[in-house]
């Protein structure tokens, strides 16, 4: 049996490097393998998926009210349009999945994880997102009326023209985040952190309209 020499060895140590980086990649929590088809017959028969693989897969328009998703796999999943109404996915990750324009009043996403994730246009009034993931994720438009998201982190999130009103954000992350034209009448702050967050044109929580060029607090 031959061994590499020591020369040989420090040659291909950054080759060898970038393939553990890549399999690291791809055996990310979430991201581990392609969805199974029996979790999503399973899904579609009995509403009952708890911890099941759906990674990547097309539920676009699919009804799946008040179906139990939690802690399932949806990582890079098609739900647009989807019907979610009540659906639990309390700890489910969803990173850099597509929910834009779906329907998700009342739903339970506790410590859910969103990063990255495409909500706009999605209807979540009244959803539970309570320390929630949600960095870097895009909810233009959305409706989070009344929603709950205490101690859920939104930092660099997009949330421009998003309806927050009575939404209960206290103790959240919103560091950096996008605020512009979001309406926040009667949102609960308390505790919560806007560093660098864009507040221009946003109806703040007293129903005062902030100046252009607000950050991270609503000049008049």
């Amino acid at each position: 049996m031959k061994f590499p020499s020591g020369e040989e060895t420090i040659k291909k140590g950054p080759v060898i490097a970038r393939v553990i980086l890549v399999l690291g990649l791809f055996l990310l929590p979430g991201q581990a393998a392609a969805f199974n088809p029996d979790d999503i017959e399973r899904l579609k028969t009995t509403s009952e998926c708890p911890n099941c693989n759906l990674n990547g897969a097309n539920l676009s328009g699919a009804s799946l009210d008040h179906s139990n998703l939690s802690g399932a796999y949806l990582g890079g999943a098609n739900l647009s349009k989807a019907n979610l109404t009540g659906v639990i996915l309390n700890g489910a990750y969803l990173g850099g999945a597509n929910l834009s324009g779906a329907y998700l009043a009342g739903a339970v996403l506790d410590d859910a994880n969103l990063r990255a994730a495409n909500l706009n246009e999605a209807v979540l009034s009244g959803a539970n997102l309570n320390r929630a993931i949600l960095n870097g994720a895009t909810l233009n438009k959305t409706n989070l009326s009344a929603a709950y998201l205490r101690k859920a982190n939104l930092s660099g999130a997009f949330l421009g023209e998003a309806n927050l009103s009575a939404v209960d954000m206290v103790d959240a992350d919103l560091t950096g985040a996008n605020l512009n034209k979001a309406h926040l009448g009667g949102a609960k702050l308390g505790g919560a952190k806007l560093d660098d967050a864009v507040l221009s044109g946003a109806i703040w929580i007293d129903g005062t309209k902030c100046r252009e060029g607000s950050v991270k607090s609503c000049k008049r």
